[in-house]
């Protein structure tokens, strides 16, 4: 942007004044008081600058008496390649205005149409101008204020001033996207964490649930266990009954037997009984007998010795005549006393057989009685095995219920112990519900998601962060040899001050820490960062200036202006100053306007000079062309 004129009409000390600008240097000058600063201020107000609001209220600077003021820019429009700068308005040149009332209401123009300052900013953007930048526009007493910037904010102006500063923007909006991304990140981690505590809750109750489950079907399995180690049981218990039944059958058809026999033997013993019964009967008979024919012997004999009639002994006589002789008596008593001892024998062996009788008789009745207990025993074993078997039955549904039989080599009561073992630990798990399943999967779908998400988040902060990088590389690419070729013309323009110094960057690594550092050292002294406390007024001025000049090359606003830069410098350096000044901008299409109390510093230099006087109060304007 070039300013073609500038039209002040009732501001400050001016009634009305048009000053014409041409590229290149223009130098207002005249003595103070004369209103040379304040066609800079209504440069600056008619662009929208802060500054001014800041210093003062925009109704002061309406002209004693007057109700408004007028600032007029004249910006130039014409075709540069072939393109007007604002395309939009076909003309090669636009008024931009600003009205300033006294009742404190004031507004901008474009063209003669209301503006406002969002619209006025844009078209200051399209030439490339920010008036807010001292780098651009320095007003009296801001090189002081350049002084006292810290090292950030004096790179970030140069950034600015340069163009560079979309690419600090890129770096920023990275970074800020990248502190977007880790805060993100930081929330998605600690949603993770308290997603992963809270996991780890339902997974223990999952957990639960599933040992729940596996007890449920271990008891389900033990139920089915035991159900069919009781039909074993009972099966087992069954067989044996058999067994024992069979064994009793076995052992009552053994004792009939055995009865039977005895029964015979009890026979045959009484037939032997009968036949010694039967000897013992002739035996007798035949010993009778013989007592008899000794009993009557015996008798003759005793009646002959008591007979004493001749006649009765004669008969008895006779008759015991008809007995055996003495040698048949003796053979009588001998028969009688064999029979006799034969009868006792007989009598001892009937007695005995009589006993052995009695012994197998009562043999044969314990016998029967054994074998009716065993037939007893074994009906009753049978009858017991019937009802058995219909529990073996009903055992059989029941366990059928359950499940297929399985085989066990456990007895019931083991089975039943660890069924109470195993109930005991599904009582510590009964408040654990079929719901833990369903909400821990819930959460673990919402944890599956959380570290899906953070893996995005962390790509996208390793994307993220790389483009931080490699903007801050491509910042560090542009800054460093802008720097470098700033620091030689500083440099070179401080030797012909007779002054050395450098300019640096600073924190290179860090965007937000980086920084612009100035130094410079007079007379041989060593160069030291540029502040308001270390250099003198005059140091600081043209350190400052000498940081302009050796900046104007890069300065993409094509209208820079700078006022009473050399208030504390000395003739020589003035000199020197304004030969710089001319030089920077010899060759560009730049417009300068340096305001200066002395016209001397540039009397020998190609600029267009501009003088004010103040005549009765009044500013009035003289031009060189």
């Amino acid at each position: 942007m070039l300013i073609r004129e500038v039209i002040l009409e009732n501001f400050m000390s001016y009634r009305y004044a048009r000053i014409p600008l041409k590229p290149g240097v223009n130098v207002i000058c005249g003595p103070n008081g004369a209103g040379k600063s304040s066609i800079l201020i209504g440069i600056s107000v008619a662009l929208g600058q802060s500054y001014t609001e800041r210093s003062k209220k925009l109704s002061d600077l309406v002209r004693w008496g007057e109700e408004s003021a007028r600032i007029t820019l004249i910006l130039d429009n014409t075709k540069r390649n072939g393109r007007r700068p604002i395309p939009r308005i076909a003309k090669d040149y636009i008024k931009l205005t600003r009205v300033i009332r006294k009742d404190g209401r004031y507004w901008f123009e474009i063209e003669d149409r209301a503006a406002t300052k969002a619209e006025v900013q844009r078209l200051l953007a399209k030439f490339g101008v920010n008036p807010e930048n001292m780098l651009i526009i320095m007003h009296q007493g801001m090189i002081e204020s350049f002084s006292a910037l810290n090292p950030q904010e004096r790179l970030q102006m140069l950034e600015e001033a340069v163009g560079l500063q979309e690419y600090r923007r890129r770096v920023l909006r990275a970074q800020s996207r990248l502190s977007k991304v880790l805060s993100q990140e930081e929330s998605v981690k600690r949603l993770l964490e308290e997603a992963k505590q809270t996991l780890e809750y339902w997974r223990e109750q999952y957990e639960k649930l599933m040992e729940k489950r596996q007890l449920i079907m271990k008891r389900r399995h033990l139920e089915l266990e035991l159900a069919w180690a009781l039909v074993a049981r009972k099966e087992e218990e069954a067989k044996n009954l058999k067994e024992k039944a069979e064994e009793k059958q076995r052992e009552a058809q053994y004792l009939e037997s055995e009865a039977k026999l005895l029964e015979k033997r009890i026979k045959n013993l009484k037939e032997e009984l009968e036949k010694l019964r039967q000897e013992w009967r002739t035996l007798i008979n035949k010993r009778l007998s013989m007592e008899y024919e000794r009993g009557k012997r015996e008798l003759i004999e005793l009646l002959m010795q008591k007979t004493k009639d001749k006649s009765e002994f004669t008969l008895i006589s006779s008759v015991l005549s008809e007995f055996q002789d003495v040698g048949e008596k003796e053979s009588l008593l001998a028969g009688i006393e064999e029979i006799g001892e034969r009868l006792k024998r007989i009598e001892d062996e009937i007695f005995a057989v009589q006993e052995k009788i009695s012994e197998v008789v009562a043999e044969r009745a314990v016998t029967l009685y054994r074998a009716v207990r065993a037939k007893e025993e074994a009906e009753r074993l049978l009858q017991e095995i019937r009802e058995l078997e219909r529990r073996i039955e009903a055992a059989r549904r029941e366990a059928r219920a359950k499940g297929p039989r399985i085989p066990s080599t456990r007895s019931p009561e083991k089975i039943l112990d660890e069924i109470r073992t195993t109930n005991a630990y599904l009582r510590a798990l009964a408040d654990v519900s079929d719901e833990v399943e369903e909400i821990y999967e819930r959460y673990l779908s919402q944890y599956e998601e959380l570290e899906e998400r953070a893996k995005k988040v962390e790509e996208n902060r390793r994307r993220v962060m790389e483009e931080v990088q490699k903007r801050m590389e491509v910042w560090r690419s542009l800054m460093r040899p802008l720097l470098d070729e700033v620091d030689a013309r500083y440099q070179a323009i401080l030797a012909k001050l007779q002054a050395t110094g450098r300019v640096q960057l600073i924190n290179p690594e860090n965007i937000e820490e980086a920084g612009l550092e100035i130094y410079v050292g007079f007379k041989g002294a060593e160069p030291l960062p540029l502040n308001a406390y270390t250099q003198s007024g005059g140091e600081r001025s043209a350190a400052t200036v000498a940081f302009l000049l050796a900046l104007q090359q890069h300065i993409k606003s094509p209208f820079r202006a700078v006022d009473e830069y050399d208030v504390h410098l000395d003739p020589l350096n003035r000199q020197v100053i304004a030969s710089q000044i001319v030089a920077s901008v010899s060759g560009t299409n730049a417009q300068y306007l340096v305001i200066t109390p002395s016209r001397i510093s540039f009397a020998n230099e190609n600029i267009h000079l501009i003088t004010i006087q103040s005549v009765n109060g009044e500013s009035i304007v003289f031009h060189k062309n």
